[in-house]
């Protein structure tokens, strides 16, 4: 399993999809598992729904496994 933390950005993106790529490649088939996380840091009000957005971009993307991680504050 394969796990990648994806912000929504260019560059995590980018990455999401050459994992999904290469998960599906005939070389590697079946051998690894990608899972995508999102974390929601609830820095700001819209965080959650941009946490949303980007987890349903990444379903659009094809199989993945989605987590979406929720900061909580510990004081």
């Amino acid at each position: 399993m394969v796990g990648i933390a994806v912000s929504g950005g260019a560059d995590s993106m980018a990455l999401a999809y050459l994992c999904k790529q290469l998960e599906r490649s005939s070389d590697v088939a079946g051998a690894i598992s990608v899972t995508a996380f999102v974390v929601d840091h609830r820095a700001r009000p819209e965080s959650t729904i941009e946490a949303q957005k980007v987890a349903g971009w990444l379903r659009d993307m094809g199989t993945f496994q989605v987590g979406i991680l929720y900061f909580r504050k510990v004081i």
